[in-house]
C-alpha cells in the first residue's frame, strides 16, 4: 500500500505540472509523464491524456483521473446532491486494494453535508465507524461489507464547502 501511496502522489504532482504546460503538446506530455514516473517507479508507464482526464497504466496497477466521477463509482456510496465534481480518481492496484475518490464543492454549509452523510451512509448500509469534527473540518467513517469510505468536510473562505470521499478495500 505505501508503494501504491507514493505512486498515487508521484502522478498526481507530474500530472499537475505537465498540465500547466501549454505549449507542449499532448504526446509530448505523456511522453515526458511516462519518462519521470518510470525513473520513480522503477518500471514501465503508458499515460494517455484527453479531455476526461489522464490514464496511467504500471505493472502496480491503473490509475485515472477526471472532472466527473469514475465510471466505477459504487452505487452505495452517496453523493451529496447538487455538488460539483472537482477531482475524481480511481486507482487500481494488481495486489488488490485500490478504490475511488473524489472531491466536490456545495455552496450548503459543512453542518448540512456533514448531516446528510451521516444519514444517507445509514441510509445505504454502510456502518457508522467514527464521525467528529476538528479545527472547522468534519470527518465521517464506515464500513461495509470488505470496504471502506472516509469523507471530509470542510467550508472555504470563499462559502462553499469541500467535500473530499474515497471509497476502497479494507486494509
Amino acid at each position: 500500500m505505501q508503494r501504491s501511496s507514493s505512486l498515487f502522489i508521484s502522478l498526481l504532482s507530474t500530472a499537475v505540472v505537465l498540465a500547466g504546460c501549454a505549449s507542449v503538446t499532448e504526446t509530448a506530455t505523456e511522453n515526458a509523464m511516462e519518462n519521470m514516473l518510470e525513473k520513480q517507479i522503477g518500471g514501465n508507464a503508458d499515460v494517455d491524456m484527453d479531455d476526461n482526464g489522464i490514464h496511467v497504466e504500471t505493472e502496480e496497477g491503473t490509475f485515472t483521473t477526471g472532472s466527473k466521477l469514475p465510471e466505477d463509482w459504487p452505487e452505495d456510496a452517496p453523493v451529496y446532491p447538487g455538488a460539483t465534481v472537482v477531482y475524481s480518481a480511481t486507482q487500481a492496484a494488481i495486489e488488490g486494494g485500490g478504490g475511488v475518490s473524489a472531491m466536490l464543492t456545495t455552496s450548503d454549509s459543512a453542518d448540512e453535508v456533514t448531516a446528510y452523510y451521516k444519514t444517507q451512509l445509514a441510509t445505504d448500509g454502510w456502518t457508522m465507524q467514527l464521525a467528529g469534527s476538528e479545527a472547522g473540518a468534519h470527518f465521517v467513517s464506515a464500513t461495509k461489507g470488505n470496504r471502506s469510505v472516509g469523507i471530509s468536510i470542510a467550508g472555504n473562505d470563499d462559502g462553499m464547502t469541500s467535500i473530499t470521499i474515497g471509497v476502497g478495500a479494507n486494509q
